[in-house]
């Protein structure tokens, strides 16, 4: 509680965050990139800054779970900061044309803030975001940031740092972060390095600082002065269409939520969730599951061999609910400084990222601790993480409209039993089939059974391309996997439901329930081209349309608008 008190009063303190601007180390790093002489000094600066506190925006290597041995760590090198998304950079789309229009404004402000005046921030952004869009073009789509085998391409570190153009002495990644020349260093985007390394020269140095500059106000804009977390609203709410920002207490509330999200958790598990939900819905799970493994065995387009893989990688599928064992702030004692004895926001939010970034180093040798989540109980989402095959459920994520502990069971079984059908499907969608039981990337299919799961999961893309929302028409490609997902667990809970004997009705409400969506127009064409879920009319329509069981309870016929032919209802799991 001391530490949530400290962070949240510090963020409350207007004039001190105005008057402290960036703090102590973020304020010396800001120094630092002015004073660089050399590329060589702003690299390492960079790198030290980024080793210290996690923030970076040209380079960075970060201990991950290796997706081939994901008992070990291994290196993984941090693409650059590209601003937006290359789909929005190069987007003809109106909405998303004005999205980089709202950003440029927002850089522009940040560095009018920061002491330029109007024509030389006008002239810094331009140069800056025009780097970060040709970096861009460079980069994966965000299908391909899907595909392993777009993102598993293995170096040795020495390798990895040659692959700059050679502009990246070695010895900086050997001193900052002490890798070894043959250790292995995993790069998910060459290309995009191979760019960077375009303008990592003598001659781009100025480019460069003001860029590196540029990259920190935007990352540090939410827990600066307040004129920069305006500046971020503002950029917020007129990019998304919202016509009012958040309230200032909100924003720090949220901050204090996202830099001690378990500290902040272990209070509302304490106080908001019940042991018993957690027993109910881990018995659920388990009860899906079984149903699961039933419908794998009688799969019959799969392959006896295949089919033993996938029954095999889900009976090795761990279970997490509610909150974990360990709680990971525990791991480091650390005490944050109060506003009444000189503690300033800032500093006390980079002091928490320099324990952790500390402890992530210092541990880089260990084996993975697959005790740990991925998500705050406070968070109402769930998860299935490929590299651990585990589904992971958030204690808020046990609530109403997807889980009631007196609820109806039907209501329960469309509610937080489809998300759970969705989690474990997506241990076999596009992505997650190329993970075995312990999580290592390994093809466990045949070929054959391979190339027919590719023609089954295009007719997902192809079903869910004729459709649009508001004009704007899917990608079926972009959101394929949670698709996948969808389609798979609302198959699996129909079978339940019907052996159950429950109101299928009953079931088909309570999952549209829990999509039941509103969105602003210019948010709605940013999700359409930039997030892999589809809206939440195409997730609750398309699926049913799709579902066999939907025809029955509601006595749907040809012609009924969400009427679709037997044949063209995309199946696979």
């Amino acid at each position: 509680m001391y530490n949530i008190r400290a962070l949240n009063l510090t963020g409350l303190d207007k004039e001190a965050r105005d008057k402290g601007g960036y703090g102590q180390a973020a304020g010396a790093f800001l120094k630092e990139v002015d004073g660089a002489g050399t590329l060589d000094q702003l690299l390492r600066s960079c790198l030290q800054f980024h080793k210290d506190y996690g923030y970076y925006s040209l380079i960075g290597i970060e201990y991950e779970g290796d997706s081939q041995d994901s008992s070990v760590k291994a290196a993984y090198v941090c693409p650059p900061d590209k601003g937006l998304t290359r789909e929005i950079w190069f987007s003809e789309d109106d909405s998303n044309k004005k999205r980089v229009e709202e950003y440029i404004k927002y850089l522009t402000t940040l560095q009018e803030i920061n002491g330029a005046s109007h024509q030389e921030a006008v002239e810094t952004v331009a140069q800056v975001t025009a780097m970060m869009k040709d970096l861009a073009s460079s980069s994966l789509t965000i299908q391909e940031a899907y595909d392993s085998s777009k993102t598993y391409n293995v170096y040795t570190a020495k390798d990895a740092a040659a692959i700059y153009s050679g502009a990246l002495p070695f010895s900086l990644l050997e001193d900052v972060y002490g890798v070894q020349q043959t250790e292995k260093t995993i790069i998910p985007e060459p290309d995009l390095c191979r760019k960077l390394g375009q303008y990592l020269s003598e001659e781009h140095l100025p480019l460069l600082k003001r860029y590196v500059k540029t990259c920190l106000y935007s990352d540090l804009s939410r827990i600066a002065g307040t004129k920069s977390l305006d500046a971020a609203q503002v950029y917020e709410t007129s990019a998304n269409g919202i016509e009012q920002k958040k309230s200032f207490d909100r924003t720090v509330s949220e901050s204090v939520q996202q830099f001690l999200g378990y500290q902040c958790g272990r209070i509302y598990c304490q106080n908001y969730f019940d042991e018993s939900a957690k027993q109910d819905v881990t018995a659920m799970i388990q009860k899906i599951i079984r149903v699961y493994d039933q419908r794998l065995a009688s799969m019959d387009w799969m392959s006896g061999s295949t089919r033993q893989e996938a029954r095999k990688k889900l009976a090795n599928l761990t279970i997490k609910v509610g909150y974990p064992d360990q709680w990971p702030q525990d791991r480091y004692e650390l005490e944050l400084t109060p506003p009444d004895q000189g503690g300033l926001y800032i500093d006390n939010i980079l002091s928490l990222k320099k324990a952790e970034q500390d402890f992530r180093f210092e541990t880089r040798h260990d084996p993975v601790d697959r005790g740990e989540w991925g998500m705050t109980p406070q968070t109402v989402n769930a998860y299935y993480n490929p590299g651990n095959n585990e589904i992971v459920f958030p204690a808020a994520i046990l609530q109403a409209p997807f889980y009631s502990a007196n609820g109806n069971p039907v209501a329960n079984l469309g509610g937080i039993g489809t998300v759970i059908g969705h989690e474990i499907t997506h241990a076999f969608d596009t992505t997650g089939s190329q993970y075995d039981e312990k999580g290592n990337l390994r093809d466990w299919w045949t070929d054959e059974d391979r190339q027919h799961f590719k023609e089954l999961g295009q007719k997902v893309v192809d079903y869910y391309s004729l459709m649009e929302v508001n004009g704007i028409p899917v990608n079926g490609s972009l959101s394929a996997t949670e698709n996948i997902a969808d389609l798979g667990a609302v198959s699996c809970l129909t079978e339940i439901a019907k052996k159950e004997g429950y109101d299928l009705k009953e079931l088909y409400k309570a999952y549209a329930s829990v999509w039941a969506s509103k969105y602003r127009d210019e948010y709605l064409s940013y999700i359409m081209s930039n997030d892999v879920h589809a809206p939440g009319i195409i997730r609750v329509n398309g699926v049913l349309s799709a579902t066999d069981g939907f025809y029955t309870a509601f006595d749907i016929k040809e012609g009924d608008g969400m009427y679709r032919k037997p044949e063209d209802r995309p199946k696979i799991w």
